[in-house]
């Protein structure tokens, strides 16, 4: 019978021995799962700071007016005669009064997207597509211009005033790309 008792001291060897594994082995899981966790927050957080540094980078891109008086009447506004500006530098602009400027080029206005008031009155202007991403606008004068399109001035819901007079533009044109616009808030004769 001594046989079948080492058996039995055999068999409960190997049950503590099973034991222990599993409890290793779940320790082991749960060191697995920790060390996963970790990773994951830290690849989020590597993926917030890579974000804000490409928001930051964005920001402080030089912007270029290809039209002077524009870049004169910005700086004006902005009071940096001389600095480099930047598109947070435009950020920062809400109201901008270039009339009688001889600006023929919008081009770089497009990121004053904080913009609330817009006085363009009396200069070459032709094109609007740049102030299409002026969301903010609320007020806008662009008479005394040569816009003949301004269905880019659609995406600007905000508007509570626009003035488009002396401009070779219809009735029928403004309704057409401006539909949304009460007929009391804009003024428009040719």
């Amino acid at each position: 019978m001594p046989d079948e008792k080492d058996d039995d001291n055999t068999s409960l060897d190997r049950v503590r021995g099973e034991r222990a594994l599993t409890r290793r082995s779940g320790f082991m899981a749960r060191s697995v799962r920790e060390l996963a966790e970790k990773a994951r927050r830290a690849r989020e957080l590597a993926q917030k700071d890579r974000k804000d540094r490409e928001v930051q980078s964005t920001e402080g891109i030089e912007v270029v007016f290809p039209d002077k008086n524009l870049e004169a009447a910005v700086r004006e506004t902005l009071e940096m005669p001389q600095a480099s500006l930047t598109r947070e530098h435009l950020k920062g602009m809400k109201k901008l009064e270039a009339d009688n400027k001889a600006i023929d080029d919008l081009t770089g206005l497009e990121h004053a997207v904080n913009l609330t008031t817009l006085e363009l009155y009396k200069n070459q202007i032709s094109d609007v597509s740049p102030l299409a991403s002026l969301t903010n606008l609320t007020s806008l004068t662009l008479d005394s211009n040569e816009i003949s399109d301004v269905s880019p001035l659609a995406s600007l819901t905000n508007l509570t005033w626009l003035h488009l007079r002396n401009n070779p533009l219809s009735r029928v044109s403004v309704d057409v790309h401006l539909p949304n616009l009460r007929s009391e808030v804009f003024f428009l004769e040719t």
